[in-house]
Protein backbone atom coordinates (compact mmCIF):
# COMPACT_ATOMS: atom_id res chain seq x y z
CA UNK A 1 0.00 0.00 0.00
CA UNK A 2 1.34 3.40 -0.95
CA UNK A 3 1.42 6.39 1.30
CA UNK A 4 -0.13 9.62 0.14
CA UNK A 5 3.30 10.97 -0.78
CA UNK A 6 4.15 7.75 -2.59
CA UNK A 7 0.98 8.10 -4.64
CA UNK A 8 1.79 11.72 -5.50
CA UNK A 9 5.31 10.75 -6.50
CA UNK A 10 4.01 7.92 -8.70
CA UNK A 11 1.56 10.32 -10.37
CA UNK A 12 4.44 12.72 -11.03
CA UNK A 13 6.42 9.90 -12.63
CA UNK A 14 3.48 8.99 -14.88
CA UNK A 15 3.30 12.62 -15.99
CA UNK A 16 7.07 12.65 -16.47
CA UNK A 17 6.80 9.57 -18.69
CA UNK A 18 4.27 11.34 -20.92
CA UNK A 19 6.54 14.38 -21.18
CA UNK A 20 9.56 12.19 -21.88
CA UNK A 21 7.78 10.35 -24.69
CA UNK A 22 6.89 13.65 -26.37
CA UNK A 23 10.64 13.98 -26.96
CA UNK A 24 10.32 17.77 -26.66
CA UNK A 25 11.85 18.45 -23.25
CA UNK A 26 15.18 17.70 -21.60
CA UNK A 27 15.44 15.64 -18.43
CA UNK A 28 16.21 18.84 -16.51
CA UNK A 29 13.08 20.53 -17.84
CA UNK A 30 10.91 17.52 -17.05
CA UNK A 31 12.33 17.34 -13.53
CA UNK A 32 11.17 20.85 -12.79
CA UNK A 33 7.89 20.49 -14.71
CA UNK A 34 6.82 17.64 -12.42
CA UNK A 35 7.73 19.61 -9.31
CA UNK A 36 11.07 18.14 -8.31
CA UNK A 37 14.20 20.16 -7.74
CA UNK A 38 16.85 17.45 -8.07
CA UNK A 39 17.61 15.61 -11.31
CA UNK A 40 19.35 12.89 -9.30
CA UNK A 41 16.22 12.30 -7.23
CA UNK A 42 14.04 12.40 -10.35
CA UNK A 43 16.18 9.75 -12.03
CA UNK A 44 16.03 7.57 -8.91
CA UNK A 45 12.24 7.84 -8.67
CA UNK A 46 11.78 7.19 -12.38
CA UNK A 47 13.91 4.05 -12.18
CA UNK A 48 11.93 2.80 -9.17
CA UNK A 49 8.65 3.19 -11.09
CA UNK A 50 9.71 2.08 -14.58
CA UNK A 51 12.80 -0.08 -14.00
CA UNK A 52 15.03 2.13 -16.13
CA UNK A 53 16.60 5.55 -15.90
CA UNK A 54 14.83 8.06 -18.19
CA UNK A 55 17.39 7.91 -21.02
CA UNK A 56 17.50 4.09 -20.86
CA UNK A 57 13.71 4.04 -20.96
CA UNK A 58 13.65 6.18 -24.11
CA UNK A 59 16.20 3.91 -25.79
CA UNK A 60 14.13 0.85 -24.87
CA UNK A 61 10.93 2.39 -26.25
CA UNK A 62 12.66 3.47 -29.48
CA UNK A 63 14.21 0.03 -29.94
CA UNK A 64 10.80 -1.63 -29.43
CA UNK A 65 9.29 0.70 -32.01
CA UNK A 66 11.90 -0.25 -34.59
CA UNK A 67 11.29 -3.97 -34.16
Amino acid sequence: MRTFFGFVRHYKMLHAEKLLLKNTYTINEITYMVGLSSVTYFRKCFKEDFGYYPTEYLKKIKAAGNS
